[in-house]
């Protein structure tokens, strides 16, 4: 596996937050108006985050063995 994509996961690793038994990581931008609306119509979503986050964990342990 390429060095950049270890690094990539390590800070997709560094990232999770953990609460007792439970797992998430903090909610990032899943979409905005554009330039000129976008501290004002943004939406994010903590679930979402999550998801493609575990997705990503399961894809590169997949390859690397």
């Amino acid at each position: 596996i390429d060095q950049h994509i270890t690094k990539a996961m390590r800070y997709v690793l560094d990232q999770m937050q953990r609460s007792g038994e439970t797992v998430s990581w903090h909610e990032g931008i899943c979409f905005s108006a554009g330039s000129l609306v976008k501290h004002d119509l943004v939406w994010k979503s903590q679930a979402l985050t999550t998801a493609l986050s575990l997705e990503a964990i399961s894809l590169y342990l997949s390859v690397s063995g």
